[in-house]
């Protein structure tokens, strides 16, 4: 088993490029890959500050220290973010005034909140496990589809008593 990553927030630059340099993200053209697990050591896990781009977690962990933003979505448009467990984060998916993104096979699990939508609309939210977080969505003003059809479906929520 290969050593994790540890370090601080992750940023992907309005222009391509990734900060900190060493951080498991390698690039091709729109597309980012978690090459390796990461565990935060403080701040955010992972920034997205530009849009129309892939994040392809290939199944690989980001874990927090129970504080801040796991993925941070702030005014992005067109961003997909799959196939990464997320665990141990404030917000485990960040959403903030961003619209036209795709949030799809990833685990969500052990954050205060599973995904926290904040004045954030037309999202695609499908095909994730939200497991044991405290709340499993936030969301206010913020309407999105959160079912992508059958065959397809929506997400596993652990407590399905909170999937609004």
């Amino acid at each position: 088993m290969n050593t994790p990553w540890t370090g601080s927030t992750i940023y992907i630059r309005a222009d391509r490029s990734v900060e900190p340099g060493g951080a498991p993200l390698s690039t091709s053209d729109k597309k980012y890959f978690i090459t390796g697990d990461v565990i935060n050591t403080g701040g955010d896990g992972i920034v997205v500050e530009r849009g129309n781009v892939i994040i392809e977690g290939s199944n690989q962990a980001l874990t927090g220290r129970g504080e801040e933003k796991g993925i941070r979505l702030e005014g992005r448009r067109n961003v997909t973010v799959r196939n990464i467990r997320i665990e141990n984060f404030g917000d485990g998916i960040y959403l903030d005034d961003s619209s036209g993104n795709t949030i799809a096979n990833n685990t969500v699990s052990n954050n205060n909140y599973g995904i926290y939508l904040w004045e954030s609309s037309n999202n695609d939210i499908y095909r994730n496990n939200f497991i044991a977080n405290s709340q499993q969505v936030y969301s206010y003003n913020s309407v999105n589809v959160r079912d992508d059809g059958y065959p397809s479906g929506g997400n596993y929520w652990s407590e399905h008593s909170n999937p609004s």
